[in-house]
């Protein structure tokens, strides 16, 4: 399904009815985020069980960046600050996810840690968000507020 979903987002990009310099800068950011600087490197520190900041990074997080930084250059807001904002609110998914993974970051770090760090990461994010992200970040925090509620 991964495969599937991936190359579909290349598809759609490529016919979206925007211009071309603004397709060209959504495939590049794309293919940065999923081949071998993110999703797949990503991947194979997965299947080789390196539970760490750098698989998260390569996986989740890396898909999150490239949703904030199309975004922005979809809005016309190219800024790397986006980059920042993709990779922590990746990392605090991935991690508040593996809560419960008893295989996944958890079985490395330990529960406390993993909370510590998502409380960290979540406080991190809130912070960066521009003043104009209210929406966003009042979305952002009934998600956690949700998550923590249920553990």
């Amino acid at each position: 399904a991964g495969d599937f979903l991936l190359t579909k987002a290349f598809e759609t990009i490529a016919n979206a009815p925007l211009p071309d310099a603004t397709r060209i800068k959504l495939i590049a950011v794309l293919a940065k985020r999923s081949g071998g600087d993110g999703l797949i490197v990503g991947q194979v520190r997965d299947l080789l069980h390196e539970k760490n900041d750098a698989m998260i990074i390569g996986k989740t997080a890396s898909l999150f960046a490239a949703a904030f930084e199309m975004g922005g250059i979809i809005a016309g807001v190219d800024k790397p600050s986006l980059e920042e904002l993709g990779i922590t609110l990746g990392m605090l998914y991935q991690l508040s996810d593996d809560r419960d993974d008893k295989d996944g970051m958890v079985s490395t770090l330990g529960y406390d840690a993993i909370r510590k760090r998502c409380d960290t990461l979540f406080a991190a994010f809130q912070s960066a968000l521009p003043k104009n992200f209210q929406p966003v970040e009042e979305l952002i925090e009934k998600w956690w507020l949700s998550k923590a509620q249920s553990h």
